[in-house]
């Protein structure tokens, strides 16, 4: 599908990929590159509503790639443990199953600290 001066081209990873004087780049990034210029290094192009399809020019944002990585990971659902776990404990779970996990863990814990001389 032809968009002005370029070729648009969507390749396995779901992000529409643009053919721009004979070389392949993401479209968004070359849809920013247009509006705003050279994209600063350490920068990644955010779609703002989530959609990578969705290349408007007001759904693109310039951040920094931690502050981009960050973002996204708060996105992703932390995974759950079992209950009965030290891990479910620490991750807020208070019910006597974890509890007592917990306490379980922290003693053999100690105890490898003592036999290795910590």
């Amino acid at each position: 599908m032809r968009n002005g001066d370029y070729e648009m081209v969507l390749a396995d990873d779901d992000y529409p990929h643009a053919l721009y004087r004979g070389k392949y780049c993401y479209e968004h990034r070359l849809v920013w590159w247009r509006a705003h210029g050279e994209i600063p290094d350490g920068f990644d192009v955010h779609h703002i509503n989530g959609d990578k399809r969705d290349n408007c020019i007001k759904n693109l944002r310039a951040m920094s790639r931690s502050e981009h990585a960050r973002l996204h990971a708060l996105e992703q659902p932390r995974p759950q443990h079992e209950h009965g776990t030290a891990k479910r404990y620490w991750q807020g779970c208070r019910c006597p199953e974890c509890r007592t996990a917990n306490s379980r863990h922290s003693r053999e814990y100690k105890a490898n600290r003592k036999k290795i001389g910590v």
